[in-house]
């Protein structure tokens, strides 16, 4: 099989492990993450195999099996390597406070790569009919619950942002200001108190403070006393953002974060994974039928190699 020419993003990755020293760090971080015996690594034994796979993943179209994970372990597989001790030791600091830092140099890579690999996803080479029919042959993607535009999806971005059927996810009583909805369809992971300092203590103890979150918004102190929630979208899930309360948007950003992927290398398809990429954030004052008023915050975090949102 021809290798295909490195691209752009991957070149400047060849260039950036010359010039800073990293080729050791890398090559101890492919021999490490192939210790794990994940069967997706076996054509992967060194440097040049590891830049030649980044680079074939630029042009990937993103297809499934019957359990619906490939695209789900294709993003894994991607970060497995990053994730190990020689390379996540290059990477920015993952934490609320460090939103308004300057990345390192390889984790400005890896944000460039993830909007390398969204712009491809954006035009009509990332998918096709035989590609879009494997999703509908995998029963995780309840692909029967979606509208199917005429002349199918042109994008792979346009089917990952796909429609609902009309009467599909409906909310209780949705005439009633009272109930919360989920903002998207996910899996809940927990939900936390907010203290009076706006910590909430999540992730192995380590405090997620909400006004680091939030800097420069007059809102960052309002979710003091609050609840704070978790819950994460799988690659099979709808992926459009709701309002979980009626209300009126009175705040809208987007928070530059670093593209972050945490794997474990079970043997099981249910491997962990936190994501953080681009963060939209909007605060929804809320005035019901009772006249209360509050606010709601909802930031999705983007699938960062899934980059549609």
């Amino acid at each position: 099989m021809s290798v295909r020419p490195w691209e752009e993003i991957v070149q400047r990755l060849y260039e950036l492990m010359k010039e800073n020293d990293w080729i050791l760090n890398f090559n101890q971080a492919i021999a490490d993450a192939k210790r794990a015996n994940v069967p997706d690594l076996d054509n992967i034994n060194n440097l040049t195999d590891y830049l030649n796979d980044i680079n074939e993943f630029l042009f990937w179209k993103p297809a499934e099996n019957e359990r619906g994970d490939v695209v789900y372990n294709k993003l894994c597989l991607f970060y497995w390597i990053l994730e190990q001790r020689t390379t996540s030791i290059l990477q920015s600091v993952v934490l609320p406070n460090q939103t308004d830092k300057q990345l390192t140099i390889l984790s400005q890579w890896m944000v460039d790569y993830a909007n390398r690999l969204g712009a491809f996803y954006d035009t009509e080479d990332s998918i096709n009919a035989e590609t879009i029919d494997t999703f509908y042959h995998s029963p995780p993607y309840k692909m029967d619950q979606y509208e199917r535009p005429p002349g199918d999806w042109k994008t792979f971005n346009e089917f990952f942002a796909r429609h609902v059927k009309p009467g599909m996810r409906l909310p209780d009583d949705p005439g009633n200001p009272e109930v919360i909805v989920s903002g998207a369809d996910s899996v809940f992971d927990g939900h936390w108190p907010v203290d009076d300092q706006s910590n909430v203590f999540f992730v192995k103890g380590v405090p997620w403070n909400i006004k680091d979150l939030l800097k420069g918004s007059e809102y960052a102190d309002r979710f003091e006393g609050g609840t704070f929630m978790h819950a994460f979208l799988n690659t099979t899930d709808y992926h459009r953002q709701h309002a979980p309360v009626p209300g009126t948007i009175v705040e809208a950003k987007v928070i530059q974060g670093a593209a972050y992927l945490e794997v474990s290398p079970a043997s099981t398809p249910a491997r962990k994974v936190s994501l953080w990429g681009v963060w939209m954030l909007q605060i929804h004052p809320v005035t019901n039928s009772c006249k209360r008023a509050g606010l709601s915050l909802l930031t999705p975090q983007s699938d960062w190699l899934l980059c549609s949102l």
